[in-house]
């Protein structure tokens, strides 16, 4: 009774958008030790799903540390996103 409705699934097709974002927090003490790294590497693995796959268009956009991840920037990153 508590929970939202549920929501609309997206039509299923071949298209797939992938946004990795890893350790964006300023302060020091809430950065993550290996995130960066591991950040990195899921983008990697994802950009070579990409390269090797025909059926699948997939992109990947990655917003690794701090200095990638402004949150306005990362918003506008999905035209499609209300507010």
């Amino acid at each position: 009774m508590l929970a939202a409705a549920p929501g609309i699934a997206p039509p299923l097709n071949r298209s797939l958008k992938v946004l990795v974002i890893a350790d964006p927090a300023p302060e020091a003490e809430f950065q993550l030790p290996g995130a960066r790294r591991e950040g990195r590497k899921v983008a990697e693995v994802l950009e070579n799903a990409r390269k090797q796959s025909d059926a699948l268009q997939l992109e990947v956009v990655s917003r690794i540390g701090v200095d990638e991840c402004d949150p306005v920037e990362i918003l506008a990153l999905n035209p499609e996103r209300r507010v």
